[in-house]
């Protein structure tokens, strides 16, 4: 797997707790958190379950930082990256 696509298995779990929340048309990677309609309770329940799915801490600032599931795969990734160096 290259680096600029380690984030798709995290990017597949945020689409799919995306849809979880706010049944619908699939959710595209680049689509805006605010165009899904996701508001900010759903955004913490979305952290929920990613944390669940994949045991990865989504932390405030990952979550505040995010703008659309792939920002928050991509910012997922670097965190963990960064937990590991």
């Amino acid at each position: 797997m290259s680096i600029p696509y380690a984030h798709e298995p995290l990017l597949e779990q945020v689409l799919r707790a995306v849809t979880q929340i706010r049944p619908g048309p699939a959710p595209q990677p680049d689509d805006s958190f605010t165009g899904l309609g996701l508001d900010s309770l759903d955004r913490l329940t979305l952290a929920v379950a990613i944390e669940q799915a994949t045991g990865v801490v989504v932390t405030d600032q990952v979550l505040s930082g995010a703008a659309s599931p792939a920002s928050l795969a991509r910012r997922l990734l670097a965190s963990l990256i960064g937990a590991l160096s």
